[in-house]
C-alpha cells in the first residue's frame, strides 16, 4: 500500500512539473523549461542532474533502471529527457539536443518491454518526437 501511495505521489508531481515544463516551452523560456527538467529529475526520480548529465545514455539507463521500479523510472526519465531534448532543439543547441535525444531515446526503450499499454503507446509518441526534433 505505501509502495503504491509513493509511487502516485511521484506521478502527480511529475504532472505538474510537466504542466510547467509544457507551459514554459509555449511561452518561449526555454532556459526555465531546461531548469524545470533538472528540478524534476532531482524530486520525482531521487536522481542529481549534475551526475546524469555526466553519464553517457548506457550509462544512464544503468542508473534509472537499477531496482524494483526500474522500467517506470526509466519512463518517466525518458519522458522528462524528452522534454529536455525539445527544449535545447528550440534554443538552437543542436549538438546539445542530439545527446539529450539519444539518452531519451535509450530510456524509452529500456522502459518499453516491460511498459503496460497505454505507456508503451505514449514511448511511441515520445519517440516519434524524438525522431522529428
Amino acid at each position: 500500500m505505501y509502495q503504491n501511495d509513493w509511487i502516485l505521489r511521484q506521478i502527480e508531481m511529475l504532472g505538474a512539473a510537466f504542466a510547467r515544463i509544457v507551459k514554459a516551452l509555449r511561452e518561449g523560456r526555454t532556459e526555465e523549461a531546461l531548469d524545470l527538467t533538472d528540478e524534476a529529475m532531482a524530486e520525482t526520480l531521487g536522481i542529481d542532474p549534475a551526475l546524469a548529465e555526466t553519464l553517457d545514455a548506457p550509462s544512464l539507463t544503468m542508473l534509472v533502471t537499477m531496482g524494483p521500479d526500474g522500467a517506470r523510472r526509466a519512463f518517466l526519465a525518458g519522458e522528462l529527457l524528452t522534454a529536455r531534448t525539445l527544449a535545447l532543439a528550440a534554443a538552437g543547441r543542436r549538438e546539445d539536443a542530439a545527446r539529450e535525444g539519444e539518452r531519451a531515446r535509450a530510456l524509452l526503450l529500456a522502459a518499453g518491454p516491460d511498459a503496460e499499454e497505454g505507456t508503451s503507446e505514449r514511448i511511441g509518441e515520445l519517440l516519434d518526437w524524438l525522431d522529428e526534433s
